[in-house]
């Protein structure tokens, strides 16, 4: 890996400088369109001003809960880019920022959400089926809010029909389709009560299922995790709780593995069962062995003689996990918050960025061997502010995965990413069946020659935010991913060969491909269809029909269509 400004003796006080300035033109409408010149040649550069996010969260003395205020990056209006949603504002609103080309429009006025003054997760899912994203927005001490997409950016709370009903000291939440009957379900994090499920009953309706789902309990849960812990096709449940006391050994996290849709607790047998003040919940497959290991930031205070470290997880394939924070270099020893892993400068390896309550924030770029050595200050994200939480997203469509951070009394930054442009990447996009169009819960594989890289999608995990529900990996120098593999909740693959990298590329249901109406038979019209994706070089969705998966239409697809015709009613 090469750290290209590392050493350059750059002058960080007029970097500063130069970014103080351009906020202060913005705010007074003076917009810059070209900021190369105030910036320069950086790896990451605050640009949310300069883009349209413009969203303050105040900084009350002494910070009351909820504790940091939840961000999601969502496509909202599936135009095939991430918007963005914040909360935290003094006076309640909710921002819901449209991303036009990576430009942002505010779209908060008209948006129908309603006034939440202590606004705390935020995770986006389509609760009824619709094929667009709808939000789920918790809040300390007040309902937790449901909002149906009704398009255009508007929203209308179903809280009440739907039957989420939960009010209590609400964190991060996490959605997934736990029973495996399709339809996305819902785990509400509360912290110092007792956590709840809701089942998705597939008629727009939720149905409080946490007792008779094994999980009960009273946990200080700050965030909680829906993903495949094993790989056996099914989502395992993980919790992440406040420990509050080093001595308070019942507010250990907890781990629970999904057995025919009822969760049993294997949180000691696992090793899971770490004991910390634990906020985040990072899930990535880090060491590349197939299986998505954990992060969780941790209490720590240097100032006053508190070192207590944020943990690693490793999770060794057999149903058990390994610490190992210590030999990666990623203990932080810092009173740490939200903390995301993405691969940032697209080198096929993962990296992890970490927010801090006082001093700098972390950023640890993945070497090679460990141990992660912290960069922040060499990739302009040393945010030194009190920040909670961060999503990720490519907001600019150019390849690599930019970072919001919530930041308590100031704006809410937008850390483009530059860095990421040096080296090639792969974006993939798998596309599902209703009523889970966005594919939550899917887990994507890529191969080049023998190196695998591996995503799950994930709607909750962090810090009370979302990612956006799209699996990017670094591809470095490589043309081509010689395999990639994409495995739905419902047991349905895919494998695609030699797909071209610096793409996104869109991967359908097998049983979406050749019915464009989605009504489960190939009719006339979608004959017609095939001919022409097959002859019109600018048909606009030929994966549609990319049966042998070479990743476009052509001759080799023509048994498919025919096979698939055949076996239509």
């Amino acid at each position: 890996m090469t750290f290209r400004y590392a050493g350059q003796g750059r002058n960080r006080c007029a970097q500063r400088f130069a970014r103080a300035l351009l906020s202060v033109c913005i705010l007074c409408g003076l917009l810059i369109a070209d900021t190369s010149f105030v910036f320069g040649n950086q790896p990451f550069t605050d640009e949310a001003l300069n883009r349209g996010i413009q969203y303050w969260i105040p900084n009350p003395n002494p910070i009351p809960p909820p504790y940091g205020h939840g961000l999601a990056f969502a496509d909202l209006d599936e135009d095939g880019d991430a918007d963005l949603i914040t909360t935290g504002a003094a006076d309640g609103h909710v921002g819901v920022f449209e991303n036009a080309g990576g430009q942002f429009i505010d779209r908060a006025n008209a948006s129908g959400i309603p006034i939440l003054p202590t606004a705390s997760g935020v995770v986006a899912f389509d609760y009824d089926g619709d094929a667009d994203l709808d939000l789920l927005i918790t809040q300390w001490d007040l309902p937790t809010v449901l909002l149906r997409n009704d398009g255009a950016f508007v929203f209308s709370d179903q809280s009440g029909p739907a039957n989420i009903r939960t009010t209590g000291r609400g964190t991060g939440p996490t959605i997934g389709d736990f029973d495996g009957d399709g339809w996305l379900d819902v785990f509400l994090s509360c912290y110092g009560q007792e956590n709840q499920l809701y089942r998705n009953t597939g008629n727009q309706t939720f149905e409080e299922v946490t007792a008779s789902s094994g999980i009960s309990g009273v946990f200080n849960t700050l965030q909680s995790a829906f993903f495949d812990m094993d790989m056996d096709g099914d989502k395992d449940l993980y919790v992440s709780n406040d420990q509050r006391s080093p001595v308070n050994v019942h507010e250990y996290n907890r781990l629970f593995e999904n057995i025919g849709g009822v969760f049993v607790e294997i949180s000691s047998a696992s090793g899971a069962n770490i004991g910390l003040n634990s906020m985040n919940i990072g899930l990535a497959d880090l060491d590349n062995n197939g299986y998505l290991d954990i992060y969780c930031t941790n209490w720590s205070i240097p100032d006053y003689g508190f070192f207590y470290p944020s943990y690693l997880l490793m999770n060794t394939g057999n149903g058990t996990f390994v610490e190992q924070q210590q030999s990666a270099g990623v203990e932080s020893f810092r009173f740490g918050w939200g903390a995301v892993f993405l691969d940032l400068d697209n080198d096929k390896t993962l990296d992890l960025y970490v927010c801090t309550q006082e001093g700098a924030n972390r950023l640890y770029v993945h070497g090679d061997p460990w141990p992660m050595a912290d960069l922040a200050a060499q990739y302009d994200v040393d945010l030194t502010g009190d920040t909670r939480c961060v999503a990720t997203a490519d907001i600019d469509a150019d390849g690599d995965q930019d970072m919001a951070v919530q930041e308590h009394g100031g704006f809410v930054h937008l850390l483009v990413n530059h860095e990421g442009d040096l080296r090639n990447w792969l974006r993939v996009h798998p596309v599902g069946t209703t009523p889970n169009r966005q594919s939550i819960g899917a887990i994507v594989r890529v191969r080049t020659g023998d190196f695998w890289q591996l995503h799950e999608l994930v709607a909750g995990s962090n810090y009370k935010v979302q990612n956006e529900l799209i699996a990017h990996f670094g591809m470095d120098s490589e043309i081509a991913a010689d395999e990639v593999i994409v495995q739905w909740n419902d047991g349905a693959t895919r494998t695609l060969t030699m797909i071209p990298t610096n793409q996104v590329h869109k991967v359908y249901h097998p049983d979406l491909l050749g019915d464009l109406n989605e009504d489960g038979a190939i009719h006339a019209t979608e004959t017609l269809a095939f001919v022409n994706a097959l002859t019109n070089p600018t048909f606009p969705d030929p994966t549609r029909f990319d049966f042998n998966g070479n990743g476009r239409a052509d001759g080799g697809d023509i048994q498919g269509m025919i096979d698939r015709t055949l076996d239509s009613p």
